[in-house]
């Protein structure tokens, strides 16, 4: 079995799965779990889980209407989210929004945590900000990765609830926001400021561009 863990606060009750065949979607033959109180979900499976030739494969977690994030106590619902298995090994693996982004990018956790202005030395698919573990040091990084994660979050299902209105659908608008917003972070080098309205407007852009691709 694999453990893991989902968040943005702790999400409760998030459709875990590791994608086995690399689709990108989830097949109820696929490992998967509903998270727990503290984001954490268990994978239990025997065989293999192989992805396609020349595939790696990623854990995702969706939410819904039943969903909790348990550090503000609200409902999380319509966000997805992934993370890949470094070196093939997803025992452990923390999915966020930050590594949503690494695989959006298909790029490594010093990228993303430069982009977004947190220390590079710190692994983004391993640290849990919620856990009851962490060193001081650890602790003054875990705020900055949980703060960024709650406004990367906030940014991504404002963009989808815009291109949904025109159209697009759920899942494709959630996934399309997070390519959008991979690419202006990479584009700007870092210097992005998530509550900037041009920036936002340049995310848009890319989300309806995607868009406008998959029609």
């Amino acid at each position: 079995s694999i453990g893991a863990s989902v968040v943005d606060g702790p999400l409760q009750n998030a459709l875990c799965f590791l994608d086995c065949d690399c689709s990108g979607n989830f097949d109820e033959t696929e490992p998967n779990s509903r998270t727990n109180a503290i984001g954490g979900c268990d994978l239990s499976f025997s065989g293999e889980c192989g992805g396609a030739a020349g595939c790696d494969v990623v854990l995702y977690a969706v939410t819904d209407g039943t969903t909790l994030d348990n550090q503000t106590g609200a409902v999380l619902d319509g966000l997805i989210l992934s993370a890949p298995c470094p070196a093939g090994v997803c025992e452990g693996v923390v999915l966020s929004p930050l590594t949503t982004l690494m695989v959006a990018l298909n790029t490594t956790s010093d990228e993303i945590a430069t982009l977004v202005g947190i220390d590079p030395g710190v692994d983004l698919t391993t640290l849990n900000p919620f856990a009851g573990n962490l060193t001081p040091e650890q602790e003054a990084i875990a705020s900055a990765v949980s703060l960024t994660n709650n406004q990367l979050s906030a940014v991504v299902l404002g963009l989808a609830a815009a291109t949904q209105g025109v159209g697009v659908q759920g899942s494709d608008a959630v996934t399309d926001s997070f390519q959008a917003l991979a690419q202006v972070l990479q584009d700007n080098g870092g210097d992005t400021d998530l509550e900037n309205a041009t920036d936002l407007m340049a995310c848009l852009l890319y989300t309806s561009d995607a868009a406008d691709e998959e029609d």
